[in-house]
């Protein structure tokens, strides 16, 4: 857009907000809050990147995390608090195969030099699998990864670190002697990337908007500040340019004058140098997202699916398909039908009626086949 998002403006915002607060994690925690390690000094951004690798045994892995911090080179005893939830925030690893998830961007960390990351966990179950239903044990809790080397806080720059957690090595869960548990003892590979083009793929966001950003103070909004699905997350800064799309409720495009404090959005888009998030299409009002594989051919104007177990829908599902339909890989490339084949790995995001129990959809992201 050309436009400097650091100095933009908000327009005013409505005395009540709604929070739209996923049940999985608790309003305790923030992901901007370093009240754990107050400092007068300079800071940068810290982006928290999720990870997992495809593990084929199970059908969920449902890891609570309740922190992750910065262990300074200088001070390990002192931690730097990056994310913290009392309750946890809850996350299925296999929804994060072989893409980028954004667990939190906190805007305050002081400046310096940190060695490790540490997570804490507060539990994990798996679906399917050799431990299917049995306790697991987490001995301690708490893992220290170790980056390849020392990396910088600076201030007024973003990091990003990806922490790939790789289920086939680290839910390598086996019965505990005579206990009948099974041991979680996490792998976890943590990557630092100091320019947000380093990341490949687009993401999808939930939330609601909080404000309104309006640079040019002419009534038509450039931005917006996303409240994600959890507190915990904390906000996020949207970017609209002239290539972003924009669907209404009833599933046509709109211009950005449609956009609403308070409204319920899916976004998908990339995230920037900045650490705002440059969005690609912005869906208004309650989505749906399933993933599963495509069973025929699509017509010009319907899909069959058969979505993956612990979706929000299950058996086989028609999908309505409409004219404006886009068709995106995970990372955010054109597609066209012909892109779509039997067997492919789609997620569909639309709207279900179940009035009329149907699912239109608004965008199909298509993930590459595995080798």
């Amino acid at each position: 857009m050309g436009k400097n998002f650091k100095a933009s403006i908000l327009l005013p915002v409505a005395s009540i907000l709604i929070l739209f607060i996923a049940s999985a994690c608790s309003s305790g925690g923030s992901g901007s809050d370093v009240s754990k390690n107050p400092s007068g000094g300079s800071f940068g951004s810290i982006g928290i990147l999720l990870k997992d690798a495809p593990a084929d045994e199970f059908e969920h892995i449902y890891v609570t995390i309740t922190e992750i911090s910065l262990l300074p080179g200088d001070n390990e005893e002192h931690p730097v608090v990056v994310f913290s939830s009392d309750e946890g925030y809850t996350i299925d690893l296999l929804d994060l195969r072989d893409q980028d998830f954004l667990l939190t961007l906190n805007e305050q960390v002081p400046t310096g030099t940190y060695t490790k990351v540490r997570m804490e966990i507060s539990g994990i179950n798996a679906v399917g699998g050799p431990c299917d239903g049995m306790d697991i044990d987490l001995p301690s809790g708490k893992i220290d990864i170790n980056p390849q080397g020392s990396f910088m806080v600076e201030q007024g720059e973003v990091l990003y670190l990806r922490l790939d957690i790789d289920a086939n090595k680290s839910i390598n869960l086996h019965p505990a002697g005579k206990s009948g548990k099974c041991i979680f003892r996490p792998v976890v590979f943590a990557e630092v990337i100091p320019k947000s083009p380093a990341i490949p793929c687009s993401m999808l966001f939930n939330g609601t908007i909080e404000s309104l950003i309006d640079l040019n103070l002419d009534t038509h909004p450039d931005g917006f500040i996303l409240q994600r699905e959890c507190t915990c997350q904390g906000d996020l800064t949207v970017k609209l340019d002239d290539s972003t799309l924009i669907f209404s409720e009833d599933n046509v495009y709109v211009d950005p004058d449609a956009l609403l404090v308070n409204q319920q959005v899916e976004v998908y888009g990339y995230l920037d140098d900045q650490g705002a998030l440059n969005a690609q299409f912005i869906i208004i009002g309650d989505v749906l997202v399933v993933e599963g594989d495509v069973l025929d051919k699509p017509t010009v104007d319907t899909i069959d699916i058969q979505p993956n177990p612990g979706e929000e829908i299950s058996g086989d599902v028609n999908v309505s398909l409409s004219t404006q339909i886009l068709i995106l890989t995970l990372c955010g490339e054109d597609q066209t039908f012909d892109d779509i084949i039997v067997g492919s790995d789609v997620i569909v995001i639309g709207r279900y009626d179940t009035l009329g129990d149907t699912f239109d959809a608004v965008s199909i992201l298509i993930r590459p086949a595995q080798p």
